[in-house]
This record gives structure tokens, sequence and C-alpha cells, in this order.
């Protein structure tokens, strides 16, 4: 068992901004990546796919997202001709393919599209439920007393309240009524169990639903757990009847506690047809725990799983420190503990619910199961012993194991899947290369966006393996080749690619359901929210601001003399414009050269200036030969930098930072090849706020988003702080979720009065 949880196992938890969609809206999502074992954030993890499915869970689209220490952002912009109905987000790692057991998750969301409007069908509650049966320990056994769970559900896996359910036998007599919760679950005793049929019936005036029992076993052992009687104490029974009974007594069980890699077991011999066991919850360990019971050949007999509630909960506490005109300042703290956090705010009397989308259900409940645990706070708020017996009866009704034990028996785990680290990106010479014994080429990757250069020696006859490389999707790299370390002079044809491949972990079962039915309509419906790419203006004003230096807060930009260029007024060569402002140029068909005036070396030399194109540093000054000023953004001169002088000598800075329309191949010098690199990391992106007015319409009240903060850290002393606007919201929602660097995980709904 221990050499089946060998390898590391990942969990993933995305925390939406919301759950219900207008389909011209962004999808706006924080993942948290954990190693399942330790319960902490996975720090190892970079590749993580997200897909986008829709309502039949065919695939629309998956974007590779960068995770950084075990949390990363991401977005999904919404196609407008989406139609109404839910979706699904399909969130998974290519290491998760080495597992029998589905290690992904499955998320899913609302999307409505407002030129179509939902049919509402008088359905009765009962029409397409389901109803699953499933008898604790796994075993139904002759003259035992056997308890049931049932789960009732629509086919939106939304839990039915039914009262007065019946347990019948195979004569209709009624031996037992029972309920179900509003999440659907309820059990029951079938006491001295004969060997004869039973069903449930589950009935009201408009429908009647019949459910038979599984068959009763003559012979066998089962297992009962009582998890709530006693808060330090968890009682278990081990049941069987008299004919097995005289088979099996004197000999030699194991019970055993798992929970991942961790263990213990203990020998136990069957004496009696009910054999007590006390355990010391303190010795289990905290959350899921699964109970089984082998025999002799190491045969699993009955097993079960319980839930061991955490006595030392660390807390999150939020206030609010002060409004500031349109918003507001909250500040937070989780005693000595390092978080990461992220919120969304949303005004308080959205539709959207974060319940059925906890990270702590997600992480701490369902990453162990097969039916996921729904409505949160319904379970944990509060818990006490009531919320103990309830989360007991969800358990109980989990119909199979996620991990079966006939996996650990003859599995043999090979990481036969790649863990992936990043990308391989592969450059390819549509050339050959001079042969020479004694000349050894290596090629150099050009990411100027990052800064960033990567060398690697050449592979095979024309082909460069650049190995875990991170770069984002649509990203210019530059390729140049070195040969005896020294620059290869001739202009050098290369395509630069990814060859990372994956493999799709098989998306997990969900019920499947009738869809909702929606009509078209021929305007757009004033149930939503109008979004402000959509809005009808009346008048436009144009007006020009003050250009404003961008990258003057750089900290090598503070003290340099900054200049915006106006492409409209600026025509000068780049090379005239820096003999303009103070330099001396020197400029031949062979050598291009800029000296500082007036400024000398130790040597008396005239000194240089090292010269960067954002923030990528100019070897070969030929290069500006091929820029006009009107091509630059922003141009910063510091003639007393010395932080990039090397044994050259050089004096001072020149920074130039081009515009963002300028067109790469302008810059390309002799012998490098521009590619743009596909497949890559999704971009981050700032959140922008869809909506600009309205504020105080239903539909905004209800179906609109306010903020979206992915990215929020503790101090060493777990004290943190953020902004937000409330855009004139009497009320805000805020949805709090994250985890500290123990593992503790948090989620937090608070309504705050931002009038107050």
């Amino acid at each position: 068992m221990k050499d089946y949880f060998n390898l590391t196992r990942e969990n993933i938890h995305l925390h939406f901004n919301k759950e219900t969609y207008i389909n011209n809206e962004t999808i706006w999502f924080k993942g948290y990546v954990i190693d399942k074992a330790s319960g902490i954030l996975n720090i190892e993890t970079t590749n993580v796919y997200v897909s986008l499915l829709d309502k039949e869970k065919k695939v629309i689209g998956t974007k590779l997202v960068l995770c950084n220490f075990g949390t990363f952002s991401g977005h999904w912009d919404l196609d407008k001709d989406l139609t109404s109905g839910y979706y699904y987000i399909h969130a998974f790692t290519n290491f998760m393919n080495n597992f029998k057991e589905n290690e992904s998750s499955l998320f899913k969301i609302k999307i409505l599209n407002p030129k179509e409007n939902e049919v509402i069908e008088n359905i009765d509650i009962l029409t397409n439920a389901t109803i699953e049966i499933a008898a604790e320990g796994g075993n139904f056994i002759f003259e035992c007393d056997n308890r049931i769970g049932v789960t009732i559900k629509d086919c939106n896996g939304k839990g039915i309240k039914q009262e007065n359910i019946k347990v019948v036998d195979s004569k209709n007599n009624i031996i037992n009524q029972f309920a179900t919760n509003s999440e659907g679950y309820g059990a029951f005793y079938i006491l001295n169990t004969k060997n004869e049929a039973y069903k449930i019936l589950v009935e009201n005036k408009y429908a009647k639903i019949e459910k038979n029992l599984p068959p009763v076993q003559i012979e066998g052992v089962t297992i009962s757990t009582s998890n709530s009687i006693n808060a330090d104490q968890l009682l278990i029974e081990i049941k069987t009847n008299k004919n097995t009974l005289s088979k099996i007594k004197n000999k030699k069980y194991q019970l055993i506690f798992q929970k991942n890699h961790l263990i213990s077991q203990s020998d136990i011999i069957l004496n009696e047809k009910i054999k007590k066991i006390t355990i010391a919850k303190e010795k289990l360990q905290d959350g899921i725990n699964f109970i089984k019971l082998l025999d002799e050949k190491n045969q699993l007999v009955c097993e079960r799983v319980i839930y061991n509630h955490p006595k030392n909960e660390t807390a999150l506490k939020l206030n609010k420190l002060k409004i500031e005109n349109d918003s507001i300042i909250l500040g937070g703290k989780i005693e000595n503990k390092i978080a990461s956090l992220s919120v969304s705010v949303l005004p308080s009397e959205t539709i959207n619910s974060f319940e059925n989308n906890a990270i702590t259900s997600q992480l701490k409940v369902n990453n162990y199961l097969l039916n996921d645990l729904k409505n949160y706070s319904y379970y944990f708020k509060n818990f006490d012993r009531i919320k103990a017996y309830e989360l007991d009866i969800f358990l109980l009704s989990q119909k199979e194991s996620k991990y079966r034990w006939q996996n650990f028996l003859n599995s043999n785990l090979i990481d036969k899947y790649e863990f992936q680290k990043g990308l391989n990106v592969k450059v390819t010479l549509n050339q050959d290369l001079p042969k020479k014994s004694n000349t050894n080429y290596t090629g150099n990757l050009i990411i100027l966006e990052e800064k960033t250069i990567l060398q690697e020696k050449l592979e095979s006859m024309n082909t460069f393996n650049f190995k875990n490389v991170i770069v984002k999707d649509s990203t210019d790299v530059l390729f140049s080749l070195n040969a005896n370390d020294e620059n290869f002079n001739k202009q050098v044809n290369s395509v630069a690619r990814v060859i990372n491949s994956f493999t799709r972990v098989k998306i997990p079962e969900t019920n499947h359901c009738v869809p909702s039915t929606y009509i078209k309509r021929d305007y757009q419906n004033l149930d939503f929210p109008q979004n402000n790419k959509t809005i009808m203006l009346k008048n436009i004003e144009v007006s020009k601001k003050r250009d404003e230096l961008k990258f003057n807060k750089i900290p090598q930009n503070k003290i340099a003399r900054g200049l915006k260029i106006d492409p409209e007024k600026e025509h000068l060569s780049l090379l005239q414009f820096l003999q303009k402002n103070g330099y001396n140029i020197t400029n031949t068909p062979n050598l291009v050269r800029v000296q500082n005036v007036g400024m000398r070396r130790a040597n008396g030399d005239a000194s240089e200036p090292v010269i960067f194109i954002d923030d990528f540093p100019i070897n070969d000054l030929t290069f500006l030969r091929e820029y006009n000023s009107s091509d630059v953004d922003e141009i910063y001169f510091n003639k007393f930098d010395n932080s990039n002088q090397t044994i050259k000598g050089e004096l001072g800075t020149i920074r130039i930072y081009l515009r963002r329309e300028l067109n790469l191949d302008k810059i390309k010098p002799k012998g490098l090849k521009v590619n743009t690199i596909t497949n890559g990391f999704q971009a981050e992106k700032p959140f922008l706020n869809p909506y600009d007015s309205n504020f105080n319409s239903e539909a905004y009240k209800t179906h609109g988003t306010i903020n979206w903060i992915p990215n929020i850290y503790t101090d060493k002393d777990g004290n943190f702080e953020f902004k937000t606007a409330f855009l004139e919201q009497d009320k805000i929602l805020l949805n709090i979720q994250g985890i500290d660097s123990e593992g503790n995980l948090y989620y937090e709904n608070v309504i705050v009065k931002t009038k107050e």
C-alpha cells in the first residue's frame, strides 16, 4: 500500500470568480495544486491543463497554464455564440495519467445567452431522479443488523429532500421508514435481516419509484462505525452471523486504517458475532480515513470510509479598515501562518454561490471520493455532533471506493507519463552546417520578453532541443548560432516549435440530465446586466491626455532622464536621435559606435554606455541602424549608471523601449531568426470589470461582478490587506479561499456593509 502511493499524486482546486456567466464575459480562476500525501502546495508542478467542455463534455478548447509554487491564475474569454446551459471546466496534469484512479478535477458552471430565455416546465421533482443504495461496509449480511445508505438526486446532481420513504419486505410489509435531508442523503436499519428481497418506496402525489436493495448474503462479515456519539472515540462493530462464525472462529484478521501512504494495522480474532472495537480519534489522520478488514489471504472483506474532524482548525479573521471614496480597504489575519488567498467580490444579492465549489471540500474530502460532497457550509459551518452525523450518512452512502483494494495488490505503478516542467522547444535548421571535425556548434534561444537566453549544444545533424523552457503562447523568440563559442556570422534559417505532448486525463463521470429548454428571443434579455462591450453611445467625445512615462518606476530608470517619443513629431533615425541628445555617433559600413561626450575611461579613451532594448542588452550596435526614433515609445539616459559596467569600462546606460505594435522583424539582426512560439503557457492579464453602469439595477445585482483579486499573500505573521471598489452597493459579498504553508484550507463567505 505504501508503494502504491509512492508516486506524487496531485490534486487541483479552481476558485472561480463566480459560477454563472453571461456568454460575453470572461471566466476568471485561481488554481491551487497540492501534493496529496502532505496536503501542502506542490511546488514542483509547473504545467497544468485547463479545458472548457460543452454540455455533452466534448472539449471546446484547452489552455496550458503556468503553476508557480503550487498556484496559478488564468482566464477564459467566452464565445458570444455559446448557447445557454451547463458547461464544465476540467483541470489536470499529464502525470495524473499514471494512476488508475482519476485524480483530475471537474467543475460545473452555468453559461447564459441573453438572447435565449429558459422555459420553466412544471416537472415533478422525482422525474429523472436517481436513487443509489449502499450497504454499510459493502456487505448486506443475513441475520445481522444492517444499516443502508440512500442517495436521491435530481439529474443535475442536486439533492432531493423526501419524507416518509418506506422500506418493505417481499410481502410488502413496512419494516421501517426514513427521510432524506436537503442534500438527498438518508439511512435506515434492517434488524435481523431475513433471506428475502427488500426494496424502498419513494412516492409523492405525482410519482412513485421503487428501488431494490442488493441481495442478502447468506454468509459474510460486515463493518459498522459510529463516529458522532463520542467526540474523542470511534466505535467499530464487526458483525457476522452464526453460520459464518462457525467457519471463521479464531481466524486472524487484519484491521487497517489508511490515508494515502500513512497506514496502521492491528490483528484481531473474530470469536463472536459482534466484535466491538474502540479507537481514539487522535490516532487517526485528520480528514478522510479508510478502514479495511482483511482476511488471512489479504483479501478485502469489508471497508468503511470515515471523516475525522481536526480539533484545532485555524481561523481567518477579516475586518473593515476604512472607506476611500468608492472603494473599501479590508484587512485580515491568519494567526502566524503564511498563506496564499484569492477573493471574489460580488453584489450581496448575487445568484452565485460558492458552496458547491469550496477549496475545503475539494481538497480534503472530494479528492478521496467518487461522489462529491456539495454545499460545504451545510456540513462544516459550526461543526457539531449533528453535522458529524449528517456527514457520516453522506460517507456511508458512497457506493464504491475510489481506491480499490485489488489495485493495491495487483498494480506496479510506473511513471510512464512525464512529469512535465516547462516546455520542450525544438529548433530545426533549414540548412546544412559546415562539417568540420573541430567545430562545436551551440544554439542560443533568446526570449526577449522574459529577458532570457537559453543555450544548448547541437543534438543531431541540424537540431537543437531546449528543455524546461518557460515561454508564453504567441511569444517571439530569436535563435542564434555559435561555432566554437564565437558568433556564427552567416544567416541561419531555423524553425522553432513546441514539441510537448500531453495525454488527456479521462473526464470524470457525471449524472446525465435532460437539458433545460431555451427559446431564442429577438432582443437582448433585460434580465441580464449590459456588458460595457455592447453599450450604445449617444455622444462620443475624443480627447487626448498628456502622455505619461510608463517605465520610470522601474528601479534602474528612477534617476534617469526619461523621454516619451511622439511618433508624429520625431522623424530622425535612432542614431541621429542619440546624437541630438548628447552622444558621439560613429556610423561606418563596418562599425556603429555610441560614445559619451566628455566622459573618459581610466585609460583616457572615450567611454561608451551600455545600450538596452526592452531591457535586453545589445552587443552588436549595427542593430540600431534598423530603427527610427518613431519606433521608440520611451528612452532613458543615465550617464552615471555603473551597475552594468564590464571589464571594457562602459559608463552609463541608454534604455530603449519599443512601441508594442512594432513588428519584431524590423529588429532582426544578421544571423538571427525570429520565430513565434505557439502552444505556450497562457499569458496572464489583469482583471477588467465588464460592467460600467446600471450598478443599482436588479440585473446587475443578481448577475454582475465587482472585482476579482487572485493573488493575496499574508506576511510572516499572517496579516494581509486588499482594496476593492464596491460600485454603489450597500453590501458586498466576499468569497475568500486559500491555503497556508502548513496545508490548512480556508473558505469564507463574508457580507460587508459599505455605508457604515
